[in-house]
């Protein structure tokens, strides 16, 4: 009876350590699949705001383009003049313009390049597919954007219209007219990448906020919805909102492991290993994400939180070093004239030229924006500093040319020096900074 008892009793703890195990295993590998699933989103996520970026970059060139043909008319007291000539410079730079259309009082009489079925002589008020919207562009003084529509016989695509106005000799503004691009929807969706997501194996579906707040379709894989899709809403010229869904075509969770999650419940051993193989899978990606987390995600560089830890663990240690403060002239402006993404493109050139500069051992560091800074080791008097300096902005100044522009690069900097100058980090680098916004303010005054 108490053998029976023993064995019983055996069993029973044998039932419970298996029970509690598969359970363990199985709660550790649905904690893993839903973990990937998360990561799968993150990155799906980083995916959609790339594509979303890339393509109001794209409209914003577009919308760049007819803001010319605003200013060069306005200045021309609303006359139009070299429209073909300017108008096919405009498209050698601007790429998925299609057509560009000039539309005085509203009707179409200037058109380039001008096809057999062009639309010159059309009255965009009386335009059944663009009426409303016109309308809207006209009563706001807002540039809209059309949804998807057969354009002409050769075109599907969708319109931008910015009205124009010039002001009168009362003070007030006078309606002129609208500048217009036709822009093929296959070249905008190239120039964004967006069809390159059914490639990289995902579905989406891209949708448009019309002047009376529906949603319209702009694009999408298929007809069906998306069952659990990551979304980004983003705004467009205008103020208006777009809105990018994606998920990938086999879903977020791989069915594969949800089958050996319950063979594995049976097999402690075989799943013992691969518990051990998802926790260094785990702690790998951890190691990677660390090291990304001290780089710039523009240019590769450190970022400022390598910069105070370096700063301090010097310090600490009483090992001596300088830094150097670097502010690029004028970067604005080249934001303002040219976009943010010639601007991102000519900071990452920056970069690189800047790392080229450096001493061994020496760290370059984007600060933000168009602030950089230099930790240089080792202790060197003002001579040294001033040579260095001066190498460094003889490296990254000159012309760089960018998408088609030519830009004339120039930076101003200062230094510090730890100890000489300070022992207090905050010090040292209000010292650098100080002493490269006296430089920038001396350039300036040469200017002048």
């Amino acid at each position: 009876m108490k053998n029976r008892n023993s064995i019983a009793k055996k069993i029973i703890i044998s039932i419970i350590i298996i029970t509690f195990s598969v359970g363990v295993f199985s709660l550790l590998m649905k904690r893993y699949i839903v973990a990937q699933a998360d990561s799968e989103k993150e990155n799906a996520y980083y995916l959609a705001g790339t594509i979303t970026s890339n393509m109001t970059q794209t409209l914003e060139s577009y919308t760049t383009a007819l803001e010319m043909w605003e200013l060069l008319i306005v200045r021309d007291n609303g006359a139009v003049k070299e429209f073909t000539d300017t108008s096919s410079k405009i498209l050698e730079n601007v790429n998925g313009i299609d057509r560009i259309e000039l539309a005085p009082g509203g009707i179409i009489n200037y058109a380039y390049p001008e096809k057999k079925d062009s639309e010159v002589g059309t009255n965009l008020f009386k335009d059944s597919q663009l009426k409303t919207l016109i309308n809207y562009a006209k009563d706001n003084d807002s540039i809209v954007i059309s949804s998807p529509m057969q354009v002409d016989s050769s075109t599907f695509g969708i319109v931008i219209a910015n009205p124009i106005y010039r002001e009168n000799v009362a003070g007030g503004r006078n309606f002129w007219g609208f500048s217009v691009a036709i822009v093929k929807l296959s070249d905008m969706f190239s120039t964004s990448s967006l069809t390159k997501l059914k490639s990289e194996g995902y579905e989406y579906q891209l949708y448009m906020e019309d002047v009376d707040g529906t949603q319209k379709v702009i694009a999408q894989t298929s007809g069906d919805e998306l069952d659990n899709p990551v979304e980004v809403t983003f705004s467009v010229p205008g103020d208006f909102k777009w809105t990018l869904k994606l998920e990938p075509l086999s879903g977020w969770m791989n069915n594969s492991l949800r089958h050996w999650l319950g063979f594995g419940a049976f097999i402690i051993g075989l799943l013992l290993g691969i518990v051990i193989c998802l926790f260094l899978l785990v702690r790998q990606k951890e190691k990677e994400f660390r090291e990304m987390s001290y780089h710039d995600w523009l240019t590769g560089l450190y970022n400022q939180r390598i910069f105070s830890m370096k700063t301090q663990e010097y310090k600490k240690k009483e090992m001596p070093f300088g830094i150097i403060y670097i502010d690029l002239n004028g970067f604005k402006t080249v934001n303002d004239e040219y976009g943010h993404k010639v601007g991102d493109e000519l900071i990452t050139s920056v970069s690189q030229k800047l790392e080229s500069t450096l001493n061994d051992g020496d760290i370059a560091v984007r600060m933000g924006g168009d602030e950089f800074a230099v930790i240089a080791l080792g202790a060197h008097d003002s001579d040294f500093f001033d040579e260095y300096k001066n190498k460094i902005l003889d490296g990254i100044s000159g012309e760089v040319l960018i998408d088609g522009f030519t830009i004339k690069v120039s930076a101003s900097a200062g230094y510090s020096r730890f100890p000489e100058d300070s022992k207090n980090i905050d010090e040292i680098v209000k010292r650098a900074d100080d002493a490269m916004y006296r430089e920038k303010n001396e350039r300036k005054s040469k200017r002048f």
